[in-house]
């Protein structure tokens, strides 16, 4: 079995270590090189086939535009026969040349439109559209019409002028098939884009109501195309342009405003779609987390495109607003619940519903602070915190914007905004400022602005405590626009100026300016700007104040001494002591003086009364902060979060560590979770509305 004579194997006495190193190194040179040479080989042929496919793509464009220019030119010169076939008696020749002539008006790059309306075959083309026994040629003549009134608007005029209106508006009614009221609301809605003149026009004839009643219908037969159409021709006729909407500082409503009375039904119509639409995408939503269908279900993309343009139509109502203040328009919103939809759509995580949404609740907290109360109760808060960690940067940009408005209202609804779930509100928005994009940072620092101009000192000792001051650095930091360094620093002067010591302590928020950093950003904006430049002047006036050049820097209001109590006991000096006591305390009218002033015994025996919080609410400062806020706000009102990209960022999932200053804040027993220390005196200014929930009479919020 085995090989007796078989030789001994023979092992290697001893190993080279450093050829067996030197050949190893020269393997793993030789595979880097072959791997380096196979990715350019690779980079090099998807070059050349994309080389290839440009070439061939613009060969195709360029025969595509060769074939398009012949047969314009081709039917160009048989027009003038073509109009003769409109003209004619034979139904044949008119639907063949009427089709022909819509194909010209249909091509995509620069139709032959003047041509067609020199020819005068217009005319013609809208009297087809009152021929209901030909609906052939119905169709083709209304596809016609609608290209030519998607033009200009005095071509529209011109149109206009042979009753296209009327024409479509009887096709609209008579008609019972759907493509051919598809083109009749297409063509309407051409033509109400066109003019504020036309739009009155087409709502006095009473087509308004019917497109409303019609969007219904085709939304429960679930034609959502036609629904959808419907809706942007409602749309279009709801916008205003016109000459009233560059007056100033009038309460009359423009001659050219369309009367809300003569539209204010479409609210309840509106709620009803928002609601049938909101539905619809809940069950598809459910059935997507269930895994029955996917994001690119036909119906769910076209209820989610239907319900976007629902909200850009109420959103375009809201002129009324400021065009006609007098008006019903706030009630009758405020009378159904279509806020409450609008806040729940804001929770389903769909960017199309979020940017009108957004925009609606952001013109509304933009007027009167009632507005801004309502909208806080029916639990906007919650939507808003949410939305704050969406990926699109856009999103979290108008949510920061609306914060801000919100924040510019007056102090107790900005409470509510501050001591929204324990502070994690406030949280989010100091993290934004960190580590969120430029854009975002700029609007988030907009909002702590607006509640530190509040001057409150409970309310900027705890917006400190949560990192306010790293905050409004990082924005300055990455701002290069004006506005935004002016506030921050006019919002850094407010906090210094509540500094009650320089002793390093909790309430020395010089120092802890200084510590961030702060100053050198201050210097810096200092340099090369012109001395009149504003930003130049508030970074010299705070480091004037705050850290001047011979060291005697701002101090605390110092603690004054009031008049030492006699030590006899008569009733005369009772009596003294009591009208000085009523003098102490009746030298501010402000309703928080009394928890605001400190007394307390000094060493000698006698007592001081610490003047800052007295300071603080000075009557002329006060009616300072109270114009710049004024001014903030307005200025802020007219923002309009512009909304022409959506560029997706990476949400950060950074945090900042909370600090262990909560117990600031003693719990409260009037319902609100927190009291800031405001209700001292027992006058309590909040509203108790579970700070910003839903308080529609029922505990059970709205759903669809």
């Amino acid at each position: 079995m085995f090989n007796q004579n078989r030789t001994n194997r023979e092992f290697q006495s001893g190993l080279k270590h450093e050829e067996r190193r030197r050949s190893r190194q020269d393997d793993r040179l030789r595979l880097r090189r072959a791997d380096r040479e196979n990715r350019l080989q690779s980079k090099r042929q998807a070059l050349q086939h994309r080389r290839r496919n440009f070439n061939a793509s613009n060969n195709n464009d360029n025969q595509n535009n060769d074939k398009t220019n012949q047969f314009i030119s081709a039917n160009i010169q048989q027009l003038k026969q073509l109009v003769q076939g409109c003209f004619s008696d034979h139904p044949a020749a008119q639907f063949e040349c009427t089709q022909r002539i819509r194909k010209l008006l249909s091509i995509e790059r620069e139709p032959p439109i003047q041509d067609i309306i020199s020819s005068g075959v217009v005319t013609r083309l809208i009297q087809f559209l009152d021929f209901d026994n030909y609906e052939r040629l119905q169709f083709e003549a209304a596809w016609a019409v609608t290209n030519l009134c998607s033009s200009t608007k005095e071509i529209c005029e011109v149109l206009c002028q042979y009753n296209a209106i009327k024409a479509f508006e009887h096709l609209l009614m008579t008609t019972k098939h759907f493509e051919i009221m598809e083109q009749a609301v297409w063509g309407l809605g051409n033509i109400a884009g066109e003019s504020q003149q036309l739009r009155n026009t087409i709502i006095r004839d009473g087509i308004f109501q019917f497109l409303l009643e019609r969007a219904e219908q085709f939304l429960k037969s679930k034609n959502y195309t036609l629904c959808r159409n419907a809706v942007w021709c409602l749309s279009n006729l709801l916008r205003y342009d016109g000459a009233g909407k560059k007056r100033k500082d009038s309460k009359d409503p423009p001659q050219d405003l369309c009367p809300w009375d003569n539209i204010k039904n479409m609210i309840p119509i509106f709620v009803r779609l928002l609601n049938e639409i909101g539905g619809k995408i809940k069950k598809k939503k459910i059935q997507i987390a269930a895994e029955q269908i996917t994001q690119n279900d036909p119906e769910y993309n076209q209820c989610l495109q239907c319900c976007s343009d629902c909200l850009w139509t109420i959103q375009y109502t809201q002129c009324y607003i400021d065009l006609a203040p007098n008006c019903s328009y706030l009630q009758d919103i405020f009378n159904t619940n279509l806020i409450d939809i609008i806040i729940l759509f804001m929770q389903m995580d769909s960017v199309i519903l979020l940017s009108p949404s957004l925009r609606i609740i952001g013109t509304f907290v933009s007027g009167e602070d009632r507005v801004t109360l309502k909208i806080l109760q029916k639990g906007f808060l919650k939507a808003a915190m949410l939305n704050l960690q969406c990926k699109v940067r856009m999103i979290r940009k108008e949510v920061c914007w609306v914060l801000s408005n919100i924040a510019g209202c007056e102090k107790d609804i900005c409470i509510k905004l501050i001591e929204y779930e324990n502070g994690q509100l406030l949280k989010s928005l100091v993290t934004t400022c960190l580590y969120d994009d430029d854009q975002v940072k700029k609007e988030a620092g907009w909002v702590l602005a607006n509640i530190v101009s509040l001057s409150d000192p409970e309310i900027i000792h705890f917006m400190v405590t949560k990192g306010v001051i790293g905050a409004l650095r990082a924005v300055m930091k990455t701002s290069s626009v004006k506005k935004p360094l002016i506030t921050c620093m006019e919002a850094f002067d407010i906090i210094m100026s509540h500094s009650r010591a320089r002793d390093e302590g909790p309430y020395d928020y010089v120092s802890k300016v200084e510590a961030s950093g702060c100053v050198e950003i201050f210097d810096i904006l200092q340099a090369g700007v012109d001395d009149n430049d504003k930003v130049f002047t508030t970074s010299y006036e705070l480091c004037s104040k705050y850290w001047p050049d011979d060291g005697v820097g701002w101090q605390p209001h110092t603690v004054q001494q009031a008049q030492t109590a006699p030590t006899n006991n008569n009733n005369n000096n009772n009596n003294t002591n009591n009208n000085d006591d009523s003098k102490t305390n009746g030298n501010s009218n402000s309703r928080t003086q009394q928890s605001e002033v400190d007394i307390y015994n000094n060493t000698d025996g006698s007592y001081a009364i610490d003047v800052t919080a007295r300071c603080m609410q000075d009557p002329r400062r006060l009616a300072q902060d109270a114009a710049r806020r004024a001014a903030a706000r307005e200025q802020r009102s007219q923002s309009n979060g512009n909304n022409n990209t959506n560029n997706n960022t990476n949400n950060n999932t950074n945090q900042h560590d909370d600090d262990d200053d909560d117990d600031l804040m003693a719990p409260n027993t009037n319902g609100n979770q927190y009291s800031f220390g405001l209700n001292q005196n027992g006058n309590n200014n909040n509203n108790n509305n579970n700070n910003g929930n839903n308080n529609n009479g029922s505990n059970e919020p709205f759903q669809f």
